[in-house]
């Protein structure tokens, strides 16, 4: 596996390439709490890479909002309940519209992917592996939207989702939201079988509403200090 220690004569852009993957890894493993100020300086030594790699990176982040810059000083954002909320609304209107066109043209060999995925978020949710439960959650519901065949709306949501990567893995912590998630993904694989829009659009709009009711309201309560950054960590496959 690629280690940046190794990187010494890597060139600029394939230096900052992986340092933005190995970023967005560790901001959705939740390496880095909201509210967490990185620096160019940091992150450098953590990685073993120049600063240069590092500051692009970082401009790049900042460029697709997963982080913001204040003055000269870039950090994890703190979305709070109103921002959440403006997201999920989102979320809900562009994912309803590729469910109902997506349901349409199911085949049986995308639910058998959509299942086995399924199977892969249960078999990850008896150990508790929450990066493993988040990037096969998402594989889901993107393999059931990509048949929408809406590519720039399906860009739109990759954004959103990725915006609120700290917040989904938080939520798989509690036990009742994973078994939530996984009755509805049941009920969803049925839905697709029986190219049925309706009940699919309806489920989503359930746990959307779900996750605005219960979970979003607690979020950002939390007053420890955030200043110092954990080590990104590339997650070994």
């Amino acid at each position: 596996m690629l280690q940046f220690g190794a990187m010494k004569r890597a060139s600029v852009a394939s230096a900052t390439g992986e340092a933005t993957s190995i970023l967005v890894d560790a901001l959705g493993r939740g390496e880095f709490r909201p509210g967490t100020r990185l620096t160019e300086e940091s992150v450098a030594s953590q990685l073993g890479i120049s600063r240069i790699p590092v500051r692009e990176a970082l401009s790049a982040l900042v460029a697709r909002t997963l982080l913001e810059r204040r003055g000269r000083a870039v950090f994890v954002p703190s979305l709070d309940y109103s921002d959440l909320e403006q997201i999920y609304v989102a979320r809900e209107a562009l994912e309803g519209i590729l469910y109902r066109r997506a349901a349409a043209v199911m085949t049986e060999q995308s639910v058998r992917v959509i299942t086995r995925l399924q199977e892969g978020i249960e078999k990850a949710s008896k150990t508790l592996a929450i990066d493993q439960i988040s990037e096969r959650n998402r594989a889901f519901h993107f393999e059931i939207m990509s048949h929408a065949q809406l590519p720039l709306v399906g860009d739109i949501l990759s954004n959103l989702w990725d915006r609120t990567r700290y917040y989904r893995a938080f939520f798989q912590v509690d036990p009742q939201h994973r078994e939530n998630t996984n009755n509805e993904h049941r009920q969803i694989i049925e839905a697709c079988k029986n190219r049925d829009a309706n009940a699919l659009v309806s489920l989503h709009i359930q746990h959307r509403h779900w996750l605005l009711d219960r979970d979003l309201p607690w979020l950002n309560k939390d007053d420890d200090d955030s200043e110092t950054p954990r080590k990104p960590v590339r997650r070994r496959s």
